[in-house]
């Protein structure tokens, strides 16, 4: 941005120097004008009349332009798949199945029964037999063998008064007869006839019923059972796998190609009118643009811009600074 701005300026200065000479002279005439110097002309003689300048200045400018750009967006689609389901489905298939068949037959069986036989047998065999004996055994008796006899015993009449006259009171007595018990254990011998038994052992014929185990055929009707295969179809209900198309949403991300409207800064150049307003005519700036007529505006290349007025004022001979 200050390169751009010097560059104008470098301009503007240099439009504002090269502008023909008549209109920076001074309007008196003045003979030579680096002889003597000039005298002031008035003011208003003097006074320089504005100047218009057309200028080309490079700026930055905005510019919309159209663009086309590839964005992403998610949309949901709806996707085709092929999904499987369990069904039933009925198939005829062959069963062999055994059936059961009663049928009656007669066979000959063999029977074994048992038999009672009687049969004697010789046994030994313990009885009781009663015995009577004679036993001598002694008897034990306890007996009194006490007698009686005399004592003095007092009177009841006698007990009377003395339990109501306790004092000289004299008791009376009376004899009587009192028996003293003596009981003694007497042993006598007794004999009796006792009747036990006793175990006597004697051989025995004895009739007795054994059981024999005898064979016989008999004719028996019986039932067997038989089984037979018979062959059926039957319908059974079977789960197939089968395929089938469904439908489901899936979210995805779809390039979409979109135009949309951006700005720029773009250089440009720009004609812009810029108004000159240049000083005062004197001598130093007659002898300058006689310089600038001799040595020329850019007779010392760009450095020219600036030394111009110094090589002017030694080649006249004026004296200038």
């Amino acid at each position: 941005m200050f390169h751009r701005t010097l560059i104008c300026g470098l301009l503007a200065s240099v439009a504002l120097i090269g502008l023909p000479g008549t209109t920076r002279a001074c309007a008196a005439p003045c003979g030579d004008p680096c002889a003597t110097p000039c005298a002031p002309a008035p003011a208003p003689a003097c006074a320089p009349a504005p100047v218009v300048t057309t200028v080309t200045v490079y700026e930055q400018v905005p510019e919309c332009y159209t663009a086309t750009r590839t964005v992403y967006k998610t949309e949901c689609v709806d996707e085709t798949y092929t999904a499987y389901k369990q069904v039933c489905v009925q198939e005829a298939r062959q069963v062999t199945k055994y059936v059961s068949k009663t049928i009656c037959e007669t066979k000959d069986v063999v029977v074994h029964k048992t038999i009672c036989v009687p049969t004697v047998e010789h046994r030994t065999v313990t009885k009781k037999v009663p015995v009577c004996k004679t036993v001598c055994e002694i008897q034990r008796k306890c007996v009194d063998q006490g007698c009686y006899q005399e004592e003095c015993v007092e009177t009841c009449m006698s007990k009377l008064r003395g339990k109501m006259n306790s004092c000289g009171h004299c008791p009376e007595y009376k004899t009587r007869k009192v028996w003293v018990p003596n009981k003694v254990w007497v042993e006598t011998p007794v004999t009796k006839t006792v009747k036990s038994y006793e175990c006597v052992t004697e051989t025995v014929c004895v009739t007795v019923n054994k059981k024999v185990c005898v064979a016989e055929t008999q004719k028996v009707t019986c039932n067997r059972v038989v089984c037979e295969p018979v062959c059926e179809t039957v319908m059974v209900n079977v789960q197939k796998c089968v395929p089938y198309t469904a439908t489901r949403k899936v979210t995805k991300c779809v390039p979409v190609c979109e135009t949309y409207t951006a700005t720029r800064m773009v250089c440009k150049p720009v004609q812009k009118q810029v108004v000159c307003q240049p000083a005062a005519p004197s001598c130093e700036t007659s002898c300058c643009d006689s310089g600038r007529k001799h040595g020329g505006l850019f007779s010392g290349g760009m450095g020219g811009l600036f030394r111009g007025n110094k090589h002017a004022a030694s080649s006249c001979g004026c004296g200038c600074n």
